[in-house]
């Protein structure tokens, strides 16, 4: 979050190259940044505008680039895919201590189909 914070707080510079291409936006996503230049009037020059402004940031930032936007990403912060393994590890032991609290609480009578007889 502080490396979002000092790239954020140089980029806001009024001397800043990006700053006079019409059509361009930078966004602060609290943990990264991203560039946005769908208005932008020729998307190829401000998209090489950007990465090379992008690439002098200390630390450099990784560059992940869609449809008209540029994501800054700080050096070793967790992609998705990292996001969503941690995601489903965790839904996993909640089902689990789930359904096994649930198992128990409903195990029927071998007798008969209700409840606990």
């Amino acid at each position: 979050m502080r490396v979002c914070r000092a790239w954020l707080d140089e980029l806001s510079g009024d001397a800043e190259p990006w700053r006079v291409a019409p059509g361009v936006a930078l966004e602060d996503k609290t943990y990264s940044l991203s560039f946005h230049y769908r208005h932008a009037r020729n998307r190829r020059r401000t998209l090489q505008l950007l990465e090379e402004r992008a690439k002098r940031l200390v630390p450099a930032p990784t560059l992940l680039d869609g449809k008209c936007v540029l994501n800054l990403i700080p050096p070793g912060a967790p992609d998705k895919g990292e996001a969503l393994a941690a995601l489903l590890a965790q839904s996993r032991a909640a089902i689990m201590r789930s359904t096994s609290a649930t198992t128990h609480r409903t195990k029927r009578c071998s007798g008969c189909a209700r409840r606990r007889c």
